[in-house]
């Protein structure tokens, strides 16, 4: 099973890289503070990497594999699969036409037309972030207490509380 995927990308002559690690806690991003990872989106992106069909190849020269951006040293976005100590690298490079992009393996010179979503190799942070890992049952909230302000649930509403909330309420900060 994969347990590391790196997505590298080079944009305006920068790398940027990103890399997910599958611990016991699940996916999460070490570069991040091992925060989680959108899990399912980390599974989608497994999925169809898995279910890529290819036909044959448009290209197999060393010439069309710099040309269409998916080179070892030229490439447009590089996915490292790690599972263990064995490695599995993809290069994506420029768009093949609607919904298509260049793609070959490594080690092997045949280049081919692939549908691969552009969005699901992102190297954003932001956009492999599980957004529900900070979420917080409002309904199991009794108070809440910011710099200068103190919330207090009455029932189903909030209300802001006096001065001095009492010491046993729960509170989030």
């Amino acid at each position: 099973a994969v347990t590391q995927v790196l997505l590298e990308r080079t944009q305006d002559d920068k790398s940027v890289s990103m890399t997910l690690t599958h611990t016991s806690a699940g996916w999460q991003l070490p570069d991040e503070s091992d925060f989680s990872a959108d899990t399912s989106r980390v599974i989608e992106l497994l999925s169809k990497l898995s279910s890529l069909k290819t036909g044959l190849p448009v290209a197999v020269t060393e010439e069309a594999a710099r040309r269409f951006h998916v080179a070892r040293d030229a490439f447009a976005t590089r996915v490292t699969l790690s599972a263990g100590s064995h490695q599995s690298v993809l290069y994506v490079g420029d768009a093949a036409g609607a919904n298509l992009v260049y793609v070959r393996v490594a080690g092997s010179h045949d280049i081919y037309a692939l549908a691969l979503p552009d969005w699901l190799l992102s190297t954003d942070v932001a956009s492999w972030q599980d957004n529900n890992a900070l979420f917080v049952d409002a309904t199991h909230m009794t108070g809440v207490t910011l710099p200068g302000v103190a919330l207090v649930r009455k029932g189903n509403a909030w209300q802001l509380a006096k001065a001095g909330m009492p010491s046993d309420r729960k509170s989030v900060v």
